[in-house]
Order: structure tokens, then sequence, then C-alpha cells
């Protein structure tokens, strides 16, 4: 598989202005905690205090071994092109560098010109430990599509408080039109002396060719919707051939405007 930029480390964009974040379970222990202060008399201060202060301490030790931003290393790697409606697979590759175990939730932004990814993903990571994470993109509109940023929300096993970082990079892929569809397409050719071995070829690829005299009307060689045009080289001036793209059958004059064989060509031509 090639590499769509092939990012060999997604660089860490501007920081979040806050950087932990609680973690429900770290919710979960206050609640708990809470409802000792229902016990009556000094007794339930005493232990309502006691186990909030327990979740505060605990709090704190998770902070302390949650890892820096350089302790962890995303890597992207996905095909350089994708058809309109073709999915590819690609791979996030994380790699820690942190001594102890890690719980990463990894959520990308993808260009509106794509769609899948990996969505919101959780991998559990071991000290020094790499893992790849495949993921699936679809191609929709046609363009340069660029890959955007991906989050990840890091917790320790405590899971008390997570740290947000954010990762973002220029990697990017093409959408083209899908050759796996070539079936869809129909192309026309204008016959002066079009080889039959070239629309024999066409059509054992599944194109349905539809082959017309030079001299055919316009309105006749678009009444079918084409997705291609082949002029195919013969004898003859385009400058008096024109005509029979403007209506006029049979011919015209020796000086016809070039622009109206122009027209329905480019019409022919668009996806």
């Amino acid at each position: 598989m090639t590499s769509a930029g092939s990012v060999r480390s997604l660089v860490a964009s501007a920081r979040p202005r806050i950087r932990f974040s609680p973690e429900r379970r770290l919710a979960l222990l206050v609640a708990v905690s809470s409802l000792l202060w229902l016990l009556p008399g000094r007794a339930g201060a005493i232990a309502a205090g006691t186990a909030l202060s327990l979740v505060a301490l605990c709090t704190a030790i998770d902070v302390a071994l949650l890892p820096p931003r350089r302790a962890l290393t995303v890597t992207r790697e996905l095909p350089e092109t994708v058809g309109i409606g073709d999915a590819v697979e690609g791979t996030y590759t994380i790699e820690s560098h942190w001594p102890r175990t890690l719980v990463v939730n990894l959520m990308d932004r993808l260009s509106p010109l794509v769609s899948g990814g990996a969505g919101a993903t959780v991998a559990t990571l071991d000290p020094f430990a790499t893992r790849a994470l495949p993921f699936r993109v679809t191609g929709e509109t046609r363009g340069r599509a660029p890959l955007g940023p991906v989050g990840a929300r890091v917790r320790t096993r405590l899971g008390l408080v997570g740290a947000r970082f954010l990762f973002s990079a220029d990697d990017s892929i093409l959408v083209i039109p899908s050759l796996s569809g070539v079936r869809r397409f129909r192309m026309l050719a204008m016959q002066h002396r079009l080889a039959t071995a070239g629309v024999r070829s066409l059509r054992r690829r599944g194109v349905r060719v539809r082959v017309l005299p030079h001299t055919v009307d316009a309105r006749v060689a678009l009444a079918d919707d084409v997705r291609g045009i082949v002029f195919s080289p013969g004898p003859g001036d385009p400058a008096r051939d024109a005509p029979a793209f403007d209506g006029n059958p049979a011919g015209g004059s020796q000086g016809t405007d070039r622009r109206a064989l122009a027209r329905p060509v480019r019409r022919l031509v668009r996806y």
C-alpha cells in the first residue's frame, strides 16, 4: 500500500486551553462520596470528608501518571487515491514512549469529500508498545481531500482524568472517478476511420460504445447521456465539419466558427 504523504509523525498543533478533563469514573466517585454527608451527626461529616480526600489524592496521582504530548506518536497511512463510491483501507499506528499502560481514544475529522475514518476508536497500549488501528475511507466528491486533524484522549488504568492531545498533518487523498464503475459509463465515438479493434477493446471492458458518423446532428449525439467522446483520426477539415454539430446535418460553409464544435464536446466530456 502506498502512503498518502506517508505521514511519519503527525505534528501536534496548538495545545487545548485545558489539557486535562475529568472522566466518568471520577464523577461517579464524587457522587458516591457525597452521599456520606447524609449520615447523621459528626460521623457523616468525617466519612464524607475522608472519602473526598481520598478521591482528590487518587486524582492527583492519576494526573501525575498521565504522559506528556511527546510520549505519544501517531502515524497515518492511506492510499494516494480513491474512486468515487469506492472504499480503501488505511491504518493509524499509535506508538507509546511511556513506561505505563495507557488507554487511548482516537478520533479523526476527515474532509467532506470523503466519509469514514476511525471515528472514535479505543486502544489499550502496554508500556512502550505499538498498536495499529485499521480504518476505511470512501470517496464521495471528486477533488483533493485534506484528511484533517486527529484527536487523542489518553487516560491511565485508574481512568479518573484524561489528557487531550490534538495532532494535525498536511496529508491528503485524491478522489477520482471510480474505475470499478466503468460499466456505468457510456462513450460516443465520432466515426471518421475508427478502428473496430478499439471499439471491441472498450466493449470488452464493459464500456457501452456508440459509433456515429461525423455528420450526425448534435441533438442526436447528445440525446444519449454519454460520459465521454472520442474523435477518431481521419480525413476532413474540422472547420468544414463543425456545422454538423450546430444542428445542420448537411454540413456548411468552409469558414464556419470552430466554437460550434467545442460547445457540445465540453458537454460530452464532463463527468
